[in-house]
């Protein structure tokens, strides 16, 4: 196997669903992956791969599991989007997507068949068996090589790349983990795939194994061979394995793979994030919420804990129900971080309106003490008739020559750069195309950020200079390097 140079896939366009916690300085030109070609012994032929990487890929030397994509050309761009937007939103993992590009899918995607029509609209056909050790001998071990890879991966195919996929599950199940099968060619060789799945399927009593299977609008025979294998897959199924099946009507079968990704991916990686939190919470509290967490770890091979997001949507649900005694007990007992002032003004807003003015004027102190500028705490306090002024003057006052070494610029993602500077002897931070803001301290190294929600701690490896901060928004932390 041979490696070329890596070219750059460049688009002019950004997708603009992407949610984050700091604004991104947009350029010119957005690198969505780069491409390679990879000689293959085993196909006797030059494959070309299109490959995109998550957006922390190169801070961070943590492991991801990789979406092999068939039919690359064509559905590279929206699975990359997909896999970001997802990931953003904390619904799955991140995700290595890498794209093969075809040569030639008549060969590669389908097994062999004896079917006249087969024969006749494909002038090579049968060649799965050599596509799928090009996967295990070749692709894969240079992969995981090369990349940071998590040893979990999934196939996404459409069409003869669906057809592919239930070939795969059904003769080598343990090349992926996951199998997406998008409106699957299951009239292929006279439907034996139907029959080769539910051989398959009776013959295992445990499969830890994921399978979404979704259809467009299809007709006529493709129709009836839907209904025969879904029935298949409800009378054969071994234990640990989890499959799902998605029809949408309104889509054809050249546009069912972008919606069919997007569901289908969430359906991989059920388990990985809690839709409606309090459902779990009202069964067995924020114990069972963790123990979710933990079981989805188990599954996708990771150590999971549940994140600071999910108790704050938990939180803003237990106050719109009025549960506010529950919401205090989350943020305070629970959350693992300092509890955004938001949440506290608005917790003690709803218990001033409750008559509640003991529990209003606890919540809105915490709030100053983390965030001393917070105008709605020091508005609700004075309304309570409670002076402000001795809790917001004690702040610490920290020696120049300290400010002096927080300075300088902190990478927090590849196109977003965090100065520090002083001014005036304040230390303030300023973010590309953001305002400046003041640091008001709140020990030696750990600032709140005036007019915001969020603090900074600058940090040093042991008898080192500071060489990084940790940016706390929203029960989240992001760690940004300084700059040299």
């Amino acid at each position: 196997m041979r490696l070329s140079i890596p070219s750059s896939i460049l688009s002019s366009t950004l997708f603009a669903c992407l949610t984050a916690l700091i604004p991104v300085q947009v350029a010119s030109q957005i690198t969505l992956g780069e491409t390679l070609e990879l000689e293959s012994e085993v196909l006797e032929e030059t494959r070309e791969l299109w490959i995109s990487t998550p957006e922390s890929y190169s801070e961070s030397a943590a492991g991801y599991p990789v979406v092999y994509l068939l039919d690359g050309t064509d559905n590279f761009l929206h699975t990359s989007a997909i896999s970001q937007f997802l990931a953003k939103a904390e619904r799955i993992p991140e995700l290595i997507v890498v794209a093969i590009r075809n040569t030639d899918r008549g060969r590669d995607f389908t097994p062999p068949s004896d079917n006249a029509n087969d024969q006749a609209n494909f002038q090579s056909l049968g060649g799965a068996g050599a596509f799928q050790r090009f996967l295990k001998e070749e692709l894969f071990p240079y992969i995981e090589n090369n990349l940071n890879t998590h040893p979990y991966r999934v196939l996404i195919g459409h069409s003869l790349g669906g057809l592919f996929a239930l070939h795969t599950l059904t003769s080598v199940p343990d090349l992926f983990d996951g199998y997406i099968a998008i409106s699957p060619t299951l009239d292929w060789s006279n439907q034996v795939l139907v029959d080769q799945t539910s051989e398959f399927l009776a013959a295992q009593s445990e499969l830890s194994i994921d399978l979404y299977l979704s259809k467009g609008n299809e007709s006529g025979t493709t129709q009836a061979a839907f209904r025969k294998l879904t029935g298949v897959l409800a009378e054969f199924t071994p234990r640990d394995f989890r499959w799902d099946f998605s029809e949408s009507p309104e889509e054809h079968h050249g546009s069912i793979p972008l919606p069919a990704t997007y569901y289908g991916l969430l359906g991989i990686f059920s388990g990985w994030a809690l839709n409606n939190p309090v459902e779990i919470y009202n069964i067995g509290g924020v114990a069972a919420m963790r123990e979710v967490y933990e079981k989805s770890g188990k599954r996708f091979g990771y150590e999971r804990s549940l994140p600071n997001i999910t108790l704050l949507q938990l939180v803003n649900t237990l106050i719109s129900e009025n549960r506010l005694d529950a919401a205090a007990a989350v943020l305070l007992e629970d959350f693992t971080a300092v509890p955004p002032s938001y949440f506290l003004n608005l917790l003690a807003n709803e218990y001033r309106q409750a008559g509640d003015e003991t529990r209003a004027q606890a919540l809105y102190q915490i709030s100053l003490a983390n965030n001393p500028t917070d105008e709605v705490a020091s508005h609700g306090l004075a309304e309570m008739g409670i002076d402000t002024q001795a809790q917001r003057s004690d702040i610490i006052s920290i020696e120049p020559g300290l400010l002096s070494e927080y300075t300088g610029e902190y990478r927090v993602t590849d196109d977003f750069i965090l100065t520090i500077f002083i001014e005036d002897g304040e230390l303030y931070q300023q973010g590309s195309s953001q305002r400046a803001a003041k640091l008001v301290a709140l020990s030696e190294n750990r600032f709140s950020v005036a007019g915001g929600d969020s603090q900074i701690e600058f940090r040093a490896a042991a008898g080192s200079d500071i060489d990084r901060l940790i940016l706390s928004q929203f029960g989240r932390e992001i760690e940004a390097l300084k700059l040299p």
